[in-house]
């Protein structure tokens, strides 16, 4: 019995999925059997499902949650996210492993993503996209790998040192993912990426309630992500009322998504900060990551050029903007390729965060007609195929190149991924088992409070270097304590201390009293150091 059409394009959508599957192969078998992924392949990553323990723990009013990341008993629950929630609500269903859980729910996130995302290429091209097509628009690039490349060998560096430095020009070594599929191996990137999709989809149906509470939802998962979505619709209906007089983009519908936006804004720019804590952490957010012109330039190339052939005569282009979907392909392109140089007109709020590949997956869909153009135009030739494979292979290079090196690094036990060791897991079994009264953790290495707060349910002096209240400080108060000198008042107050065994000796040892160690660390209850 032959397969259904839904089945196969889910089917389709899962092998799409393949690099994914593959990068976390690497991540969970490295070599060195003695390291233990954690799953979180990258710094930020268990920040999620610490935020998410804290409904376990009990830090909630019941709808939000306090800041994990501080180190006060008296933190206030003032946090809300829905995909926060749901994943408490898995943990304490399942009582899986957090970092397994998490990856769990990525998985479901991006193969929902791929679908959609093949339902708005469909869309785009006025036809089922075929498969090299599709293939394409989730794991196509631009020319960064490629230039990275040509910039070492021209500087006189053998090809394998030239190869490690190709991404270069690429934000953050690849880590702002400059287009769609990369995105996937985030779990909530790919959650964010299924909203926005499900957004615009709704948009073209004409089913504007839905859209603007699929907005909505959105904004109140992630602000950056949410205002873009919100301005993008804004945009959008503007245009569409203004010039085109469209039914679809009431006032009332206009006055929604104007409403949602004042209403993120004023959640995230006055609400929130009227707590300290947040405010500073607010302060500590303000970063200057820039996309520079020569990494938008060479991420953009090829779906710029494809974009630009597309609308390349004054006909195509009042051709093109007939379309109420082509319309918002622009607003959505506009809108992203503004917020990620915003620093041009206000102070900075990571512009990089505005990137994650929406502007690329925008020009793509401007331009993917015209690539099935040239490919029309190519039939019959005797180079179909060479070019054909030339333009795939140009495009997949930046992806193929990027997993290829992160796989490499993670097999072999090192780059972003997040590991611990046998000695990690006894400590947090030991911290969660034997000190069941929350307590003030201040630990040598900072990543050990770090991922303390998803394994155990205490807080710590200083952990996360962004997400930490007054980080900047509780990061030297930590460097302090350990050298012997007390400069935080909470560590004048009983806490523990986790100081690194093999090392240095522990500064306090002779004023507390040694509850734990194993080969790699040392706990230590130390009394109020005052009396």
């Amino acid at each position: 019995m032959p397969l259904s059409r839904p089945v196969l394009r889910i089917l389709f959508a899962a092998l799409l999925l393949a690099p994914v599957v593959l990068f976390y192969w690497a991540h969970f078998h490295p070599k060195n059997k003695g390291v233990l992924p954690t799953g979180f392949i990258q710094y930020d990553q268990p920040y999620y499902m610490a935020n998410a323990r804290q409904y376990l723990d009990g830090a909630t009013d019941g709808l939000r949650y306090a800041l994990p990341f501080s180190p006060s008993a008296d933190a206030r629950p003032i946090h809300f996210q829905p995909q926060t929630v749901l994943l408490a609500g898995l943990w304490r269903i399942t009582g899986s492993d957090p970092g397994a859980l998490f990856v769990a729910f990525g998985m479901v996130a991006a193969l929902l993503c791929v679908l959609l995302a093949l339902r708005v290429l469909d869309l785009a091209v006025g036809t089922p996209s075929p498969p090299l097509l599709a293939l394409l628009f989730i794991w196509g690039g631009g020319l960064i790998a490629l230039t990275g490349l040509g910039f070492g060998l021209a500087h006189g560096q053998g090809w394998r040192l030239a190869a490690w430095g190709a991404f270069r020009f690429d934000p953050g070594h690849g880590w702002w993912f400059m287009n769609l599929g990369r995105n996937l191996i985030f779990p909530l990137e790919a959650y964010y990426h299924a909203l926005f999709f499900g957004m615009v989809l709704l948009i073209q149906r004409k089913q504007m309630v839905a859209a603007a509470l699929m907005s909505a939802l959105l904004a109140l998962s992630h602000p950056f992500t949410g205002v873009a979505g919100l301005l993008v619709l804004l945009t959008w209906g503007i245009w569409e009322r203004l010039i085109h007089h469209a039914a679809a983009a009431s006032m009332v519908w206009l006055s929604a998504i104007v409403g949602f936006l004042l209403l993120l804004l004023a959640w995230h720019g006055l609400l929130l900060p009227v707590d300290g804590e947040h405010r500073s952490v607010m302060a500590q957010w303000k970063l200057p990551w820039m996309v520079e012109a020569i990494s938008a330039l060479q991420a953009y190339a090829i779906v710029g050029f494809a974009a630009a052939a597309r609308l390349r005569s004054k006909e195509r282009i009042k051709d093109f903007l007939a379309r109420p979907m082509n319309r918002l392909l622009v607003a959505w392109a506009v809108v992203f390729l503004a917020l990620e140089n915003h620093e041009l007109v206000m102070e900075p709020i990571q512009p990089a965060h505005f990137t994650r590949g929406y502007a690329w997956t925008a020009l793509f869909l401007i331009g993917a007609p015209a690539l099935l153009e040239g490919w029309n135009w190519l039939k019959g030739r005797a180079l179909r195929w060479g070019v054909a494979l030339a333009v795939a292979a140009l495009l997949l290079l930046d992806n193929t190149a990027w997993f290829t090196m992160r796989a490499a690094e993670s097999r072999n036990g090192v780059g972003d991924g997040i590991r611990i060791s046998a000695d990690h897991v006894d400590l947090y079994q030991w911290l969660e088992r034997e000190l069941p009264e929350e307590e003030l953790l201040v630990a040598e290495d900072p990543i050990v409070a770090y991922l303390a707060l998803v394994y155990t349910h205490h807080r710590a002096l200083y952990s996360h270097f962004a997400n930490t209240p007054f980080a900047q400080q509780r990061a030297a108060s930590v460097v302090d304590y350990f050298n012997g000198r007390i400069s935080d008042p909470l560590l004048e107050h009983g806490h523990i201390a986790i100081a690194m065994n093999g090392g240095r000796p522990f500064v306090w040892a002779e004023r507390g009293e040694q509850v734990f160690s194993n080969r790699a660390f040392m706990v230590y209850r130390m009394p109020r150091l005052t009396d």
